[in-house]
C-alpha cells in the first residue's frame, strides 16, 4: 500500500492537476494506494506523524516541493519503519536533484512503482538553536542566502514566475534588490572541534547533497549517504563580486575562489555577531545568533533510481 501525501498547491496550484494524471496511471496499473491532501502549512507533518505513529512498516510517497518534503521528514515518528518515494512538483526540486530522481512527475512515479527493491537509507540533518530544533533533508542557510529565501517565500512575483516556469528568476531579482542593503558580519564556524574565524561573512550554506536554490552546486562534493554535513562559507569579498559568484555556483566552480571556503564534518556550530535569518529546505526558520548542525542517526529509506 502506497500512502501519497499530496500538496495540491505545489507548482503554483498545479499539484492537484498533476496528481489527477498520476492517479489515472495508478488505477490503470491496479496499484493499491491512499491519498492524503495537505490543506494548510505544516499539515504534511501532521499526516506523516499519523501514518507512522504505530511503528508499522509504511511507504509514503510525497508529491510536492522541497518544503513539503521537509514537513514530512519532521513529522515521521519511527524513521526506521518508513520508506519514502518522491515525485517533485516544487519550484526548486533540489531533493530530487540530490538523489538523481527524475524531475518529470510521471517518470518519478515510474521510479516509485518499479524500484521498490532499490532503496537505501539516506541522511537527514538537524538544526539546533536556543529555541528548539528542526530537521532538514536537502539544505539550509544562515545569513544572506536565508534572507533571499525568506523574501522569495513572501513574494507575489514568485507565484507568477512559477506559472510561466521561470520561478528561479525570483532569486535573481531578490539578490539584486537585497545585496546592497545587506551588512555582512563577523562569525565563527566550528567543524568537528576545529574553529575558524571569518570577517565580513555573508552566509553559511549547509547541505546534505550538493544542491541548493534550484540546481546550484553549493557543495559539489556533498554525499547524502555519508552521515556528514557539508558547509560553504562566503566571506570578505566585495558586494559586486557576489553577483559573479552565483553563476559559478550553478556549475560548482566557486569552491577555490578567494572568499569561499568549503568544509565537511560530523558536527558544526556557527556563531554570528548578531541574529540573522536561517532557512531549512527553503522554509524560514526565523532569526538566530547561533546554531548547531549534525546528521540524525535515525535515517529513513528512500526509493532511488537505478
Amino acid at each position: 500500500m502506497y500512502n501519497f501525501i499530496v500538496n495540491p498547491n505545489s507548482q503554483s496550484g498545479n499539484g492537484l492537476k498533476i496528481w489527477k494524471k498520476l492517479e489515472g496511471e495508478l488505477i490503470n496499473r491496479n496499484v493499491k494506494y491512499m491519498v492524503h491532501f495537505t490543506k494548510r502549512p505544516k499539515h504534511a507533518s501532521q499526516i506523516a506523524r499519523e501514518l507512522t505513529k504505530d511503528n508499522k512498516k509504511t511507504t509514503i510517497i510525497i508529491l510536492g516541493g522541497d518544503g513539503t518534503t521537509n514537513e514530512v521528514i519532521n513529522g515521521i515518528e519511527n524513521p526506521d519503519t518508513v520508506t519514502l518515494g518522491y515525485i517533485p512538483t516544487g519550484s526548486c526540486n533540489d531533493f530530487a536533484r540530490g538523489y538523481g530522481l527524475p524531475l518529470k512527475p510521471l517518470d518519478a512515479l515510474d521510479v516509485v512503482l518499479n524500484n521498490a527493491h532499490y532503496i537505501r537509507p539516506v541522511d537527514n540533518g538537524v538544526v539546533v538553536t536556543d529555541n528548539g530544533s528542526t530537521k532538514f533533508c536537502s539544505n539550509g542557510g544562515f545569513g544572506f542566502d536565508a534572507v533571499i529565501s525568506q523574501k522569495a517565500l513572501k513574494s507575489k512575483l514568485k507565484k507568477f514566475l512559477n506559472r510561466i516556469k521561470l520561478g528561479k528568476l525570483i532569486y535573481v531579482f531578490i539578490l539584486l534588490k537585497e545585496l546592497f542593503f545587506y551588512k555582512p558580519m563577523d562569525a565563527t564556524v566550528t567543524i568537528d572541534d576545529k574553529t575558524y574565524l571569518f570577517n565580513r561573512l555573508y552566509f553559511v550554506a549547509f547541505t546534505i547533497h550538493p544542491y541548493e536554490g534550484g540546481g546550484m552546486k553549493i557543495c559539489p562534493d556533498a554525499n547524502p549517504f555519508d552521515q556528514k554535513i557539508d558547509l560553504c562559507v562566503v566571506y570578505d569579498i566585495p558586494k559586486l563580486k557576489i553577483l559573479t559568484l552565483f553563476p559559478l555556483i550553478f556549475l560548482g566552480k566557486h569552491v577555490n575562489l578567494k572568499g569561499v571556503k568549503v568544509f565537511q564534518g560530523h558536527n558544526a556550530t556557527i556563531k554570528m555577531s548578531k541574529p540573522t535569518a536561517v532557512h531549512t529546505d527553503g522554509e524560514s526558520y526565523g532569526k538566530h545568533k547561533s546554531l548547531s548542525l549534525k546528521c540524525t542517526p535515525d535515517q529513513v529509506k528512500l526509493i532511488l533510481n537505478k
